[in-house]
């Protein structure tokens, strides 16, 4: 009994004290749980552009050892960032610099080539071995052979005879073929010690 009677004295003290708390009291601990939940987004957020910072003038550091100009690496942070990418992918990988190009080119119609075939040298894309699977048709070598077929069936052997950014100049071989502008068409060749490829 006497047990009982303190357990109860208790409750009746503690519901005493949380009815008389002072509202200076709540509206103070409001303000510091406010105070730190700004702190911790302050904090991470000044952390986050100090990281970027880092990242962005090692990037520089990185594509100034590879002899990048200044255009250059600005194209491949700017374009890297807008697909999502890290910009150190594409400076040391060829597929990543490819799409970062690919994107580059299809928002600057106007862009400088010489510009972009000195980048892929210097990072020593411009070169495929021939044990590595084609990523994209800048890839292909020039002279490589193969066989055009049209939507209607028909068959010429062709060759590439040069390519720039855009379009690849395909030589037909044997014998004419007119084509219709617009006209959809496949070539099949095989690239030896890879693979058969239809582009």
């Amino acid at each position: 009994m006497d047990q009982r009677e303190t357990v109860l004295k208790g409750y009746e003290i503690a519901t005493n004290i949380l009815t008389e708390t002072n509202i200076n009291a709540i509206i103070f601990l409001l303000l510091f749980i406010i105070l730190i939940v700004i702190t911790v987004i302050v904090i991470s957020s000044i952390s986050k552009r100090s990281r970027e910072k880092y990242k962005h003038l090692e990037f520089k550091k990185f594509s100034k050892e590879k002899e990048l100009t200044e255009n250059q690496y600005k194209i491949l942070w700017e374009y890297s960032v807008k697909l999502g990418r890290d910009p150190f992918l594409a400076i040391e990988f060829k597929s990543p610099f490819e799409k970062v190009i690919d994107l580059y080119i299809s928002e600057n119609p106007n862009f400088d080539e010489e510009l972009i075939k000195n980048m892929r040298k210097k990072l020593g894309f411009d070169y495929l071995p021939c044990f590595a699977p084609l990523t994209t048709t800048k890839d292909i070598e020039l002279f490589q052979g193969g066989i055009l077929k049209t939507a209607n069936g028909r068959s010429v052997k062709v060759t590439l005879y040069d390519k720039d950014e855009q379009f690849m100049y395909w030589v037909v071989v044997d014998s004419p073929i007119t084509l219709s502008s617009g006209e959809t068409v496949k070539i099949n060749f095989v690239r030896k010690s890879d693979a058969a490829y239809v582009d």
